[in-house]
This record gives structure tokens, C-alpha cells and sequence, in this order.
């Protein structure tokens, strides 16, 4: 008997090509190298950091916006001491929704070009308001710079990706480091060391989280108390984070966002606009070790 004309093979039906595909088995692994990619790898690293950054650089908008674009343009500071552009409510506006405009460009492109620019913007916007007599004073650029820093750091470095997966986990520990450590050294203080401070600020007038109910159910003495023990352990707990530049690996990185979840928590949402860079580059941070794989399997499938 012969096989009917219609019938065709079972091994020769499992290879015809498909619409944009070249065999039914022989797109699923060119998906998988795709997926895991080094360059994919460094592309999401990137936009998540990107994302955070701009995250934090938005959340105090309700108040960044109308202080750079009223009360500074109609209240403009006068000092002799500094050069004009240092009090310059232009520059200052500029120099907020300048990196604010070209981050939002790059976190929609894969243009690695595109990404250098906007990282190098995002570096010189936040140190600008760094020194800026209108913004000096507020944490969250000066954060923002040094993971304005990290990020641009992590797209220049082309496909170096071994360097990447070796320095890029331990830079941004160092990065996270370095800002608790300033906090730290910045707490020492008979005030904060004696609850001082944190009593004023937190359990005195926080309206968030439980200071409303300790305030109803303890007595002051008990809450001065209650004050010096969360103040000593935020300081142990500062630095503690500050050593784990020593140890940096996924693991310090992740639990480095777990501390600033918390520490966002406890206080106001407003300090994600000083923590939510510093999450975003320990995420991505967290991210990078994939490298090695990445880079191993893109091997096997060339």
C-alpha cells in the first residue's frame, strides 16, 4: 500500500517554517539567548535605576514645582558672596525639569546614545542643585547625583560585560554606603543620640504610620524613652548599612532595599524622593550578576 498523497511526515511537518519563524522548535531557543541576552541584561538594569530615579525626582512635584516656578522667580535670593547663576531661579528651574524632560526620553528608547546623554544630564542637573542656593539644602539631589553617577557609569561601559557584572554590584553597595554613612556621621549628636530630635520630629508631630496611637496610649516620659532607643538604633542601623560596602553582593544590595522600604515607611512617603534613586540602582545593582549566565549562554547559542 502507499501513503496517501495527502498524509505528509511527522518529522517533516515539526520543521516547516512558520510566518516570521524559521521552524516550529527553532524559534524557542533564539527566543530564550534573546531573553537573556547580556545586552538585554544591562537594558533592564538601566531602566530600572532610570525609573526610580525619576520616581524620586517627581514624588515631591506638588512641591518642587511651585517653589522653582513661583515663590523663587517672585522671591529671588540676593547674595553678594555667590555668582549670579548660583541664585538664578532660572537656572534652578531649568536644572530640575531639564533632566526630568530628557530621563523620560531615555527611559522610552533603547538608544544606548540616547541613554549616555540623559545620564550625563541627569548627573549635571542634580549636582547643579546641589550647589544651588535655591535647592543646597534638600537631600534628594544629592542622592539623585550619585545615582545619576552610577547610571552613567553603567552605559558607558559598552560591552565590557564582565567589568559590569564584576564592579557594577559593588559600586552601587558603595553608592547606598556612602549615603547612610553621610547620615550616620550627620546623627551624631547629643540630640539624636539622647532621642532628642527624633521626638520633635517623628512622635511628636508625624500623623502616619503609629505615632498618632503611641501618642493616645503612652505618656511623654515613655515616648522620650521610646525616642532614645529608635534614634541609638537608627544610628547602629546607619552605619551597619554603611559597612556592607565591605561584603557587597545581591544579597547586601536586596536587603539594602528592604532597610530604605522601611525607613520610607516609618518616616513619610516625601523621602522616597531621596530614597527611590538609591532603590532603583541597588535593584539594578541586584540585577547585573545575570551577566555571567548571560554572557555564558549567549556563547552557546552564537
Amino acid at each position: 500500500m502507499t501513503a496517501s498523497p495527502l498524509a505528509a511526515p511527522t518529522r517533516e511537518l515539526a520543521t516547516l517554517p512558520l510566518a516570521d519563524q524559521h521552524t516550529v522548535f527553532g524559534p524557542a531557543p533564539a527566543r530564550a539567548a534573546e531573553a537573556t541576552a547580556p545586552a538585554e541584561v544591562v537594558r533592564q538594569a538601566f531602566k530600572v535605576a532610570l525609573a526610580f530615579w525619576l520616581a524620586g525626582w517627581v514624588v515631591k512635584v506638588h512641591f518642587f514645582w511651585p517653589y522653582f516656578t513661583w515663590v523663587c522667580l517672585d522671591y529671588p535670593l540676593v547674595f553678594d558672596f555667590f555668582p549670579a547663576w548660583a541664585a538664578s531661579p532660572w537656572v534652578s528651574l531649568a536644572a530640575y525639569l531639564g533632566p526630568l524632560v530628557v530621563g523620560l526620553a531615555a527611559l522610552g528608547s533603547d538608544a544606548p546614545r540616547l541613554w549616555r546623554w540623559a545620564c550625563a544630564a541627569l548627573t549635571a542637573g542634580s549636582l547643579l542643585l546641589c550647589v544651588h542656593q535655591n535647592s543646597y539644602n534638600d537631600a534628594t539631589f544629592i542622592t539623585s547625583f550619585w545615582a545619576s553617577l552610577w547610571m552613567l557609569w553603567l552605559v558607558t561601559r559598552g560591552t565590557s560585560y564582565s567589568e559590569i557584572a564584576h564592579h557594577g554590584p559593588r559600586l552601587a553597595q558603595a553608592v547606598i554606603s556612602l549615603m547612610f554613612l553621610g547620615g550616620a556621621i550627620g546623627k551624631l549628636t547629643p540630640d539624636y543620640w539622647n532621642g532628642t530630635a527624633f521626638y520633635h520630629l517623628y512622635f511628636q508631630q508625624k500623623a502616619n504610620f503609629i505615632y498618632p496611637w503611641l501618642r493616645s496610649h503612652l505618656s511623654d516620659e515613655t515616648l522620650l524613652t521610646l525616642a532614645a532607643v529608635f534614634s541609638r538604633a537608627v544610628i547602629v542601623g546607619e552605619f551597619a548599612i554603611a559597612a556592607l560596602v565591605c561584603f557587597a553582593s545581591r544579597q547586601t544590595l536586596l536587603f539594602s532595599v528592604a532597610a530604605m522600604v522601611t525607613v520610607v515607611a516609618i518616616s513619610t512617603n516625601f523621602l522616597f524622593s531621596v530614597m527611590g534613586c538609591l532603590i532603583g540602582i541597588a535593584l539594578a545593582g541586584a540585577r547585573l550578576p545575570r551577566l555571567r549566565e548571560a554572557v555564558q549562554t549567549s556563547a552557546a547559542t552564537s
